[in-house]
């Protein structure tokens, strides 16, 4: 049962941080049909991730649209820097986004619902000596309530004060999903 305790905490945790992030932009993109229409704002997400893979695979005619003419990044930091700096919409999951998107400079806007969901897991060799230790402290971990704790924690940042979600988001999951 304490392995099903990780996996549950590993999908809460993943399912809270599954977002799309954006910059703060004064045009309104409220829907993949106005990403697509206009020109001004690019698009993207990282080289061979798993958001890459899962728009690759999409069959809505919007999405393959989305797909073709994504500008990729070669790594995490440079999406986030672009959708800090430049007009730059970063597709990406995961509890990074939800992370980057509450630290300083606080110019990241986390909006729409989860795209993707993926649990996290550590491997280890066969036999490890470590692993009934890990699992023991994953579980006391998971019984205080201290995972729940540090996720708190880490992925309120420094951007606390400042909202987050709006109901006048500009590009959300339902819009995705046409």
């Amino acid at each position: 049962w304490w392995f099903m305790i990780l996996i549950v905490t590993a999908m809460y945790t993943a399912n809270l941080a599954a977002f799309l992030t954006v910059t703060r932009m004064e045009n309104g993109i409220n829907s993949i049909s106005d990403l697509i229409s206009q020109h001004e704002v690019k698009w993207g997400t990282v080289n061979g991730t798993n958001a890459e893979i899962l728009l690759a695979a999409a069959k809505s005619p919007e999405l393959e649209e989305v797909f073709k003419r994504m500008d990729r990044v070669g790594t995490v930091n440079e999406g986030f820097s672009r959708a800090r700096n430049d007009e730059y919409i970063f597709f990406y999951g995961g509890a990074i986004v939800t992370y980057m998107a509450n630290s300083k400079p606080c110019n990241l806007q986390i909006i729409g619902e989860q795209l993707f969901s993926f649990g996290y897991a550590f491997g280890f060799p066969p036999h490890s000596p470590y692993l009934e230790t890990f699992n023991a402290a994953l579980l006391t971990l998971s019984e205080q309530n201290e995972l729940d704790a540090l996720w708190k924690k880490w992925s309120k940042g420094d951007c606390a004060s400042k909202s987050k979600t709006t109901k006048s988001s500009s590009l959300n999951l339902a819009n995705i999903y046409g």
